[in-house]
């Protein structure tokens, strides 16, 4: 009997401890609810570990998966996000949420053709799909497809729907359908509907900017800031607004007012800063920083921030002082601000190529925090400058895994095996880059380099003309496929190309120089001469033929001729800069002469007035400062090049020059390495590969 009444209360026991646990079930449930509910408060983080947990339990729940995807979409990994969509319709085909999602990342991607089978899919499903509805009218958009645009918009606002979104689409076809009158009253209707949508306000101001109706554009964001004071960003968009328009001192005013507003707000300082250097208005950005220092001296995000300006303005010396003095205020290593100072200080060190004060940092960072992305590339940087490629690829695989969208960690782990020789593993690494940023540039370029080297033209010329059928307007993907062909002897599709890059970007040099190689390496010099002249006679004006011929004779090295077209291009506009500028670096290397060389600087000196900043034409004045023995002020001006532009070949060439005339024989090996590592044919590559073999033999010299 108690044996009996012992085994019923036991299972009775059990009963309630299942009940109280609940089921497997109930637990995902659970776990999912909150997981939406941690989203809803935007804690993405905490959220994505509910989703995991749900997950773990019933790998196969499809919902989990959507979710988990709009977490990193919310963290901004699109890759994972991608993953996560798939799963789930991999899971349950029919889950429509998800096939909306993955659409709109292919048209983020500019996968058009991907995205708009995707959502056609979705409206055999749903016809009125409110999500797919706004992606198809905004596809059709991109397809110049404007009728078939307004037609879908209008579908829906006859169905009483009067969201943003709505406004905003039907708006861009009126305006790409150059009804702007159409435009603006659909933005005026969208805000009297949506008063407090922040989208259509700066919709309306980007229409105002492009219609050159500037005070009205000034009126809406004013009228943004007053509705919402503690947005920075629209009093930052307020001051490029002026800025654009030429109005310098009403811009730096709303920058002013942004920082009294608050003074001991230290984000206000840096955003100012920040702007500041955005528009080559250094000393603002600094004296700002450091007045907000001496007010708050252990105030380490403007400290960092200085250490940037000053870094990137080659300052490295005021970088690592204004970062060491900041240490002393908080002596534990793991402080995050003191990891973070750290990773700057290491960065600088490393800018200087003091590799062993750099990996001094890296280390003590890594000791704290051996997770920290930032310490990782610094030692694959270190790696790579040591050519240990084997350990770079160590660390940039840490890089890339943690950040995949990061492309430039993709772009130093391809070299890294390149360096390894692994040039099918470099090709991988840049395929994985381009799917993580399918519009990157850098990648793409790495990626035909890589199959150049190779010889393997079909899968270079494939990749370019994919590029091309994603957007038909891009100058890049048409030089691009124009040296590819170049490469391959195709020279008539070549020629084409080019011909095609430079109807679409008249002023972009490369084009016109892949242009005239193309010419030159098919002996046909004396019809391409004539080609350009015929077009100068029948329009002297036409800046791009100047540029053609020019740039044909630099490449046969018949540098007077060069000279004479630049002279004949100025002469018919002053304000050609691009000429300028050439005429300059020309006069420069053919003159020995002070008067030649002061005329090469008047000329240098013009054509920055006309292109603040050009790394070209910095570096054209610090070459000319070469020529002139003054290498403090070559090295000033050829660094503030190299910020700009630091893996041209012949910037680091003139850098190199710079160091050597200055007794600097490591900096100069350096430099010159660099100069040398890739094929480019720079004017003076000759000159750099005599100069690093000198040093090399230089017994006082030690790599």
């Amino acid at each position: 009997m108690l044996k009996c009444l012992a085994i019923r209360l036991g299972i009775s026991f059990m009963v309630f401890v299942l009940l109280a646990c609940g089921s497997p079930e109930e637990k995902k449930i659970k776990f999912f609810e909150k997981g939406k509910s941690l989203y809803k408060q935007e804690e993405y983080i905490k959220a994505r570990l509910e989703f995991k947990n749900a997950l773990q339990i019933d790998p196969k729940f499809a919902e989990g998966f959507f979710w988990l995807g709009r977490i990193e979409l919310k963290l901004g990994d699109f890759r994972r996000a991608y993953g996560d969509f798939s799963k789930a319709v991999q899971l349950e085909p029919e889950f429509l949420p998800a096939q909306v999602e993955i659409a709109k990342l292919h048209f983020l991607s500019r996968e058009t053709a991907t995205a708009m089978e995707k959502i056609r899919l979705v409206l055999e499903k749903e016809p009125d799909n409110y999500d797919a509805l706004i992606l198809m009218g905004s596809l059709l958009l991109i397809k110049k497809d404007t009728q078939g645009a307004v037609n879908q918009l209008e579908t829906l606002y006859a169905k009483g729907k009067r969201q943003p979104d709505i406004y905003l689409v039907l708006a861009a076809a009126h305006a790409q359908n150059e009804e702007y009158k159409k435009a603006e009253d659909v933005y005026r209707e969208g805000l009297a509907k949506n008063p407090d949508s922040s989208a259509l306000h700066l919709a309306l101001v980007q229409y105002y900017r492009n219609q050159k109706r500037i005070d009205e554009a000034a009126v809406v964001l004013q009228k943004i800031i007053k509705r919402d004071p503690e947005n920075i960003a629209y009093k930052i968009s307020l001051a490029d607004l002026y800025w654009d328009d030429g109005r310098a001192e009403a811009a730096d005013k709303v920058i002013r007012e942004m920082i009294s507003a608050d003074p001991t707000h230290e984000e206000n300082k840096i955003l100012a800063a920040d702007w500041y250097v955005s528009k080559n208005m250094t000393e603002e950005a600094i004296d700002i920083l450091k007045t907000g220092i001496q007010k708050d001296p252990e105030s380490f995000k403007m400290r960092i921030t200085l250490g940037e300006v000053y870094a990137s303005h080659r300052q490295p010396e005021r970088a690592i002082k204004i970062l060491e003095d900041g240490l002393i205020f908080n002596k534990d290593p793991a402080n995050p601000d003191i990891v973070e100072a750290k990773n700057e200080l290491a960065k600088v060190h490393l800018m200087l190529q003091q590799i062993d004060e750099a990996e001094k940092y890296v280390n003590e960072v890594l000791q704290q925090d051996p997770k920290s992305i930032e310490a990782h590339f610094s030692r694959g940087n270190i790696y790579l400058m040591k050519h240990d490629g084997i350990h770079a690829v160590s660390e940039f695989r840490t890089v890339v895994n943690e950040r995949p969208r990061f492309i430039t960690g993709y772009l130093r782990l391809a070299k890294a095996h390149v360096i390894n020789q692994e040039i099918d593993l470099a090709a991988d690494t840049l395929q994985n880059a381009l799917e993580a940023n399918p519009g990157s540039k850098e990648a793409l370029r790495a990626l035909v380099q890589i199959y150049i080297m190779k010889k393997d033209y079909p899968a270079a010329i494939s990749l370019c003309k994919n590029r091309i059928k994603e957007n038909s307007q891009e100058a890049f993907a048409y030089n691009l496929i124009g040296w590819v062909y170049g490469e391959s002897k195709n020279y008539d599709k070549a020629e084409k190309a080019l011909m095609t890059a430079i109807d679409l970007q008249p002023m972009w040099p490369a084009p016109h120089n892949n242009l005239a190689k193309l010419y030159l390496v098919q002996g046909k010099k004396k019809e391409a001469i004539d080609k350009y002249e015929t077009a100068i006679k029948n329009n002297p004006n036409i800046p791009t033929a100047y540029l053609s011929l020019a740039l044909l004779f630099e490449g046969d090295r018949d540098f007077a001729n060069a000279i004479a077209v630049y002279e004949r291009a100025l002469k018919e506009n002053p304000n050609f800069w691009f000429a300028a500028n050439n005429l300059a670096f020309l006069l420069s290397e053919q003159s020995n002469s002070q008067e030649g060389l002061d005329r090469a600087m008047k000329l240098a000196r013009d054509a920055l007035r006309l292109q603040p900043g050009n790394p070209a034409i910095l570096d054209t004045i610090g070459w000319i400062y070469f020529r002139m023995d003054d290498f403090p002020q070559a090295h000033q001006f050829i660094e503030n090049a190299l910020v700009r532009a630091p893996n041209s070949a012949i910037l680091n060439y003139h850098m190199g020059m710079v160091h050597y005339k200055s007794r600097q024989a490591d900096k100069a090996y350096r430099k010159l390495v660099k100069a040398l590592e890739g094929a480019d044919d720079f004017y003076g590559r000759k000159v750099a590969e005599e100069t690093l073999d000198k040093l090399k033999a230089s017994s006082s010299f030690n790599s």
